[in-house]
């Protein structure tokens, strides 16, 4: 391994593996280690089956939520917040941060034989994993706008869901047209979301490849906040306005 001088030594120190000696000087010092020890640490507690040392390793790695919100200490936070940069709505940055967490410890798991470049130069391994997980939700966000440029509002024939309160139900009482061109106008995001659940009229939560949650590859609770905020700028559209002030 082509490891950093300063990940060689934090290595070389540490007493035997498996004995209490080790893990009781990798809990005192987990914070100072460079990215590349703790790398090394957790696929050697993921091998091991040491659950509570490999959360430890990994809080250091990851840093921790802070009261004031962002986030403290940890070496992935500056790194992730540099290529997200152009993510400037918070649930947005919070939904790229969790995908390149996931592709970051499967990338870890995968181990030293797979993914040895996370052992060597870590920053690089994650701004580059970073760079793809944006590219990946961007492609989405195209893919998307293109196939919605492709609809014909005119011919487009909302389906109603009775089981929804009036309030809830309250933007099935726009036309087609007027709807589409509405969501078209919100943010990216809420726009991707909006379409899918109420011109698409696709299951949020289900776990089929074809729910909101899977296509959007964020969780059903982030779907519903998208929904939230794009129901709020709706009823706030000129062109929507005109259907709430009939009611």
């Amino acid at each position: 391994m082509n490891r950093p001088t300063r990940s060689f030594l934090e290595i070389e120190a540490m007493p035997p593996p498996g004995t209490t000696e080790r893990e009781v000087h990798v809990r005192a010092r987990a914070d100072d280690f460079a990215p590349e020890t703790l790398v090394f640490l957790l696929r050697e507690t993921a091998s091991s089956r040491n659950t509570a040392l490999f959360e430890r390793c990994a809080l250091s790695l990851v840093g921790r939520p802070g009261l004031q919100g962002g986030w403290v200490s940890g070496h992935c936070e500056p790194i992730i917040r540099s290529v997200g940069r152009t993510l400037h709505d918070k649930q947005a940055l919070d939904d790229f941060r969790q995908m390149c967490y996931e592709e970051m410890f499967s990338a870890i798991r995968a181990g030293r034989a797979k993914k040895p470049f996370w052992e060597e130069r870590f920053g690089r391994a994650l701004k580059q994993l970073c760079i793809d997980v944006l590219r990946s939700v961007n492609r989405r966000l195209d893919r998307f706008e293109a196939a919605v440029n492709r609809v014909d509002p005119e011919a487009m024939e909302l389906e109603t869901d009775h089981s929804m309160s009036p309030d809830d139900g309250l933007f099935q009482q726009v036309l087609g047209q007027d709807l589409h061109a509405a969501i078209l106008r919100l943010p990216r995001r809420q726009a991707w979301a909006a379409y899918l659940a109420w011109i698409d009229v696709r299951p949020i939560e289900s776990e089929n490849d074809g729910s909101v949650k899977n296509i959007m590859g964020v969780t059903a609770r982030a779907v519903y906040k998208l929904l939230r905020e794009a129901k709020q700028r709706l009823a706030a559209d000129p062109q929507i306005r005109k259907y709430l002030e009939k009611r």
